[in-house]
């Protein structure tokens, strides 16, 4: 079986007495295959130019994710956005970069992810989480959160915000809400936010009760309720093709768009299974174990507790992240034992971690420096046959195991 490793592919050869079921999602050969431009005008472009109708803004944000999200849509859209805006009289407009805590961009990134010419015509204000002269506060979300949110963004006569919706590993899905918060809020409002890592409900492709999502959507909403606030989301296929866009009220554009996600995403099963094997999905994903998060909460949804997961990627950064590498190192009772006051940003990842590690072993194949891996509590293994065989003295000869190609577009659903 072909898996895609780095900017390539590995053969994983399974021993022919091993019989494992493949998780894919769903294959999505009968959706509609067209152009990001085609899209645009199909479906948002009559929308926000009624949007512009009605509050005819002279300053306009808008919020773009950074390059931590795959959009290579983002120029041509942007671009039809910019059209759409000065032919509404629009006299000032702000391109946003929704960076939450994640760092800022070199100039060329910008050029790349955004397109040079659109960069000419608009003005460009990078979000810094920590830079409190720069927040201004919009009201409590919770009994222990106030959101602070991008000064520049909340003073604009209207806000247009950009994302994509995808599973992901906390929060449910990406996309919607989470243009507010994490992307232009405050260092404390998103530190208070994602330490509730800690509460039950948090997961994969979990919006109901899910502490975190839910905060992030009061939000969002406080957010609309200040000023004219318009969203358009993509949804794409597992081939990053657009499969879908949504225009309009955050709310609608939100829900109709995790609709699609789940129905190409989802991948069902009906037992737990004693090992998964899972890929990364290959480069960037596989660029370090840090960014393989995704594919390891994938994994853990569909593997039973005490079972074992086999992450097949490159890592060629190893860890990727020192604060991460830091708390991996650590004992893991001490790590899902922190208060939540000391999960900040980062270090949530890690509690993450922690509890998938303490739900199932890891094994990484090929791997990384062994030395690192091990402090961090993952076994290297490169062979798939002694892989095999290790998993046969722990289970069996006939150990139930799965396999997940690509677990960065996977949401394994048990049914």
């Amino acid at each position: 079986m072909e898996i895609k490793y780095g900017s390539g592919v590995i053969e994983i050869d399974f021993p022919k007495d091993r019989t494992v079921r493949v998780l894919r999602p769903f294959q999505d050969n009968h959706l509609q295959k067209t152009d990001t431009l085609d899209w645009f005008r199909l479906h948002a472009e009559e929308k926000l130019a009624g949007f512009l109708e009605t509050h005819r803004p002279k300053t306009v944000s808008i919020i773009a994710e950074d390059r931590t999200r795959s959009n290579p849509e983002y120029p041509v859209m942007i671009r039809e956005i910019i059209a759409l805006l000065k032919s509404a009289g629009c006299g000032t407009i702000r391109l946003v970069i929704a960076y939450g805590t994640h760092p800022e961009h070199r100039d060329e990134d910008n050029i790349l992810i955004y397109g040079k010419e659109n960069l000419a015509a608009m003005e460009i204000v990078g979000h810094r989480s920590d830079d409190k002269s720069g927040l201004t506060e919009l009201g409590r979300i919770s009994d222990d959160n106030i959101l602070y949110v991008n000064k520049i963004a909340a003073e604009s006569d209207a806000v247009i915000a950009l994302g994509s919706i995808t599973p992901h590993a906390f929060a449910g899905f990406t996309g919607g809400r989470k243009a507010v918060l994490p992307g232009i809020a405050g260092y404390e409002s998103i530190s208070v936010n994602h330490s509730k890592v800690r509460m039950p409900g948090v997961g994969m492709g979990v919006l109901d009760g899910n502490p975190i999502h839910e905060e992030m959507c009061r939000a969002a909403d406080l957010f609309e309720a200040g000023r004219p606030f318009f969203m358009i989301n993509l949804v794409r296929d597992c081939g990053g093709h657009t499969a879908g866009m949504f225009a309009g009220e955050w709310r609608d554009v939100f829900r109709n768009g995790v609709d699609l996600a789940r129905s190409i995403h989802e991948a069902p099963f009906h037992v737990p299974a004693d090992v998964v094997f899972v890929g990364t999905g290959g480069y960037p994903r596989d660029e370090s174990f840090y960014h393989a998060t995704r594919s390891v909460a994938a994994a853990s949804i569909a593997v039973r507790t005490g079972g074992t997961i086999v992450l097949i990627g490159e890592f060629a950064r190893g860890i990727g992240n020192r604060e991460y590498e830091k708390w991996l190192s650590r004992p893991r009772g001490e790590v899902l034992s922190l208060p939540r006051e000391r999960i900040v940003p980062g270090v949530h990842s890690a509690y993450l971690m922690a509890g998938y590690l303490s739900r199932a072993e890891v094994i990484l194949m090929p791997g990384m420096d062994r030395h690192i891996a091990e402090q961090c509590g993952l076994k290297m293994m490169d062979n798939i046959g002694n892989i095999d065989q290790y998993l046969i003295r722990k289970y069996g000869k006939d150990y139930v195991s799965y396999v997940i190609p690509d677990g960065s577009e996977t949401l394994p659903v048990m049914e």
